[in-house]
């Protein structure tokens, strides 16, 4: 068509005006651009913005840009061109008057005008605008101005880029990664090992850190633990070139950070990963058979129990599906016994142990020392026992009695009694009770017999009570102070020529009878082989009267008593 020139021109006119426009916008956002880096570089120089900060403005900068670049390019290529808009600003800028470019636009798009009349407008159009400079475009797009502005800004970033470059550089790592260590240059620089971390509930998390400030060591350093509740403020131990502090008995997801005076770094965390739970964690001990008690179970808070020797404990660490248990006992593996889970474990109490145990968790975790106890073994006691009487020094005759009251104790059971005597470096037992019902504790009381075949006249003897227990084999407890038996002659005690004691004279004529008897006995014992040939010698039956006559005296004072 003839009057496809003018819509040509009409296109390259405003190609030319949206690259001179986009090439202005550019310009000034490229001045704009140095200006807000440096001012950004400056304040994170200066004042050391938080982390949340430097993250807020670093993603606006982006996003700006961002924005002013997809703005820009659907300006130059994705707008549609408007002719009308065109031939308006063509007619402002270059002094048309008659108004033949936008008339012949309007009136080439109205339907209702013949052709023959749009014709001649598009003539008249063409015919003015067949030698319009549009490099004039570009002159009044004002890009002088625009560059002006962008050696500005770009001479001022310069200014602080060239001579203040590592700090340049410092503040632009920490904008690019807003959880880095880095500090400002002008603040302390701190190196810390092994910053965000993750260890497992109950380990040990040492934190070792180096600190500069003006490439100079500093003097010391502090820690700010912050585990949810207040913030605690520790000092950091010296060690080596730097310093050290060990965060302990973490249970839950703790903060830390470091400080040099007013300067702090960036906040660290150590993740904690939770030991496993032993739901089904049990620990049966049964005591030895002996003792006739029953297994009892331990809880899994326990952290110290005292066990009889020889008592059987059974562990069962209850893990979960993907968990592994291993038992240690003194720091040593423990075998499972071979009809034993490998979750369980067996052994017999014999002496003080340390046993603890690790647990493997689904991610290949192991957590060391999940549960702890210390076993004490506790061997059993001998019994004990002790005379009760109010008097440890007692006298006694033959043919009269002891009585011994006696307490008896033992921690399982009580299995036997014994009174005796030491005679001539030799035990005497004088008497034993065997006990039938097992008991931890009793009262006896006994009596003891003074006869001529264990005790002599005008001795002592220590008497001792011994008990037995039910331990394999049995033990013994012997009394600390015995009683101590004064055994008294009657007969030399009491004399009838000494009192008027109807009792005394009784007592003394039976013991005159008795002597005479017993000399008799000693007179007829030398003769008895002469008397069987010979008759009996009448000499017998005279001092045989004799000891009768005795013998009726004495009935006759026991006839006055009662």
């Amino acid at each position: 068509m003839a009057h496809g020139k003018l819509y040509a021109l009409l296109t390259r006119a405003a190609i030319h005006r949206r690259l001179s426009l986009s090439l202005r916008l550019a310009l000034l956002a490229g001045a704009a651009l140095p200006v807000w880096l440096l001012l950004l570089c400056v304040a994170d120089n200066l004042f050391n913005l938080p982390p949340h900060l430097r993250s807020v403005l670093m993603l606006g900068s982006l996003a700006a840009i961002v924005i002013g670049l997809v703005y820009l390019i659907w300006r130059f290529g994705f707008r549609s061109i408007d002719p009308a808009r065109t031939a308006v600003y063509l007619e402002q800028r270059f002094g048309i008057a008659d108004n033949r470019l936008i008339n012949a636009v309007h009136f080439d798009r109205d339907p209702a005008l013949p052709g023959e009349v749009k014709e001649v407008f598009l003539n008249a159009a063409e015919q003015g605008c067949r030698r319009l400079p549009l490099r004039r475009i570009w002159q009044h797009a004002r890009l002088w101005p625009a560059l002006k502005l962008f050696a500005a800004g770009l001479l001022l970033f310069l200014a602080y880029v060239i001579p203040f470059g590592a700090h340049a550089r410092n503040a632009f790592l920490r904008f690019l990664n807003p959880t880095t260590s880095l500090t400002p240059l002008n603040s302390t620089q701190f190196s810390v090992t092994p910053g965000d971390t993750e260890i497992i509930e109950g380990a040990i998390c040492p934190i070792r850190a180096t600190a500069n400030k003006f490439d100079r060591p500093v003097a010391g350093l502090d820690i700010v633990v912050d585990d949810g509740g207040t913030p605690l403020l520790y000092p950091m131990r010296a060690e080596g070139d730097g310093f050290a502090f060990d965060l302990r008995d973490l249970s839950r997801d703790t903060r830390y950070a470091l400080k040099n005076g007013n300067d702090r770094s960036r906040w660290y965390t150590v993740s904690v990963i939770g030991r496993p739970r032993l739901d089904g964690f049990t620990l049966t001990v049964t005591p030895p058979a002996y003792t006739g008690e029953q297994p009892f179970t331990l809880e899994a808070s326990a952290r110290e129990a005292s066990l009889l020797k020889g008592s059987h404990v059974q562990i069962h660490a209850g893990t979960k599906t993907g968990e592994r248990a291993a038992f240690f006992r003194d720091g040593q593996p423990m075998k499972p016994e071979a009809d034993a889970k490998p979750e369980a474990c067996a052994f017999d109490v014999t002496a003080d142990t340390e046993l603890s145990l690790d647990v493997t968790d689904a991610r290949g975790l192991t957590h060391t020392g999940v549960w702890r106890c210390r076993i004490t073994a506790v061997p059993d006691a001998p019994p004990e026992v002790r005379l009760t009487n109010r008097e440890l020094n007692m006298q006694a005759g033959i043919g009269q009695s002891v009585p011994l009251n006696i307490e008896e104790r033992d921690d399982y059971g009580l299995t036997a009694l014994e009174i005796f005597t030491v005679r001539n470096q030799e035990e005497t037992v004088l008497k034993r009770i065997d006990y039938r019902a097992r008991s931890r504790t009793r009262t006896e009381a006994c009596i003891i017999p003074i006869t001529e075949d264990l005790f002599a006249r005008n001795a002592s003897y220590k008497l001792w009570a011994r008990v037995f227990d039910n331990h394999q084999p049995a033990q013994t407890g012997t009394v600390l102070t015995p009683l101590t038996l004064h055994v008294a002659d009657l007969a030399k005690t009491l004399s009838a020529d000494d009192t008027d004691d109807p009792h005394a004279r009784l007592f003394a004529a039976l013991h005159r009878a008795l002597d005479r008897q017993k000399s008799l006995r000693d007179w007829v014992a030398v003769r008895i082989e002469h008397d069987r040939r010979e008759r009996i010698s009448p000499e017998l039956q005279k001092r045989q009267k004799e000891v009768h006559d005795r013998i009726m005296q004495g009935t006759t004072l026991a006839d006055g008593l009662y």
